[in-house]
């Protein structure tokens, strides 16, 4: 059992270095072009938000679970409904959070991005942990 979990911990170096790089280009642009331009943080939040999915799964796709040529439109579809899942926790608490509490909006920012990859975690080990041999 041991000897299997090292087995995959270079899998699960390759996760957390794609998913902080995720995490870096989403707060990079969400809170970048909120201040820089001007534009309200929970537009902001949506762009970069999406900026990091997306770079989270073409790195996850071609490099963290096995490489070109692997992409899984069953996977992908499944990725798709709990990013946007996971979208709608986040814009829905940042929202709210602006809209009741007085607070730094970085620091709200950094709440709802907490709901928000719980929420992710969540649905992911619901959808992706129990059939991993469908995909």
């Amino acid at each position: 059992m041991i000897a299997r979990r090292l087995a995959r911990l270079p899998e699960l170096l390759r996760f957390g270095l794609v998913s902080a790089g995720g995490l870096g280009i989403d707060a990079a642009i969400s809170l970048g072009t909120t201040a820089g331009f001007g534009i309200p943080l929970t537009l902001g939040a949506l762009i970069g938000f999406s900026a990091g999915a997306l770079f989270n799964y073409a790195c996850h796709e071609l490099w963290t679970f096995g490489g070109a040529g692997r992409a899984s439109l069953q996977r992908g579809t499944v990725y798709i409904s709990i990013v946007l899942a996971t979208l709608g926790v986040r814009l829905a608490t940042l929202q709210l959070l602006l809209m009741t509490v007085d607070a730094p909006p970085a620091l709200l920012f950094a709440v709802s991005v907490g709901l928000s990859f719980t929420t992710n975690y969540l649905l992911s080990r619901l959808l992706f942990g129990t059939r991993k041999q469908a995909y």
